[in-house]
């Protein structure tokens, strides 16, 4: 028996603004912080935004980091918007 997924009242909202800032419909997917690469575009802090090298860091200390974000060490999972 399959179980379908719920969507989070949080997601929805996110996928209506990312959808409104990018100018098409769009779909997010939840990914580890770890499985993000330069070129993809997240959902982050309210923003549709592109990836590049610069953003994307290996700490030592936090583990990686997007734009300075650890998400909760790893934990959270990053909103990845899918064309």
């Amino acid at each position: 028996m399959k179980i379908a997924h719920a969507t989070l009242p949080e997601d929805a909202h996110a996928r209506q603004e990312a959808c409104r800032q990018v100018g098409r419909q769009v779909e997010l997917r939840r990914t580890h912080i770890s499985r993000i690469r330069a070129a993809d575009t997240v959902f982050h802090e309210g923003d549709a935004k592109t990836v590049c090298d610069r953003d994307l860091k290996r700490n030592t200390f936090m583990g990686d980091t997007l734009f300075g974000d650890s998400y909760v060490l790893g934990s959270k999972p990053v909103l990845v918007v899918v064309w």
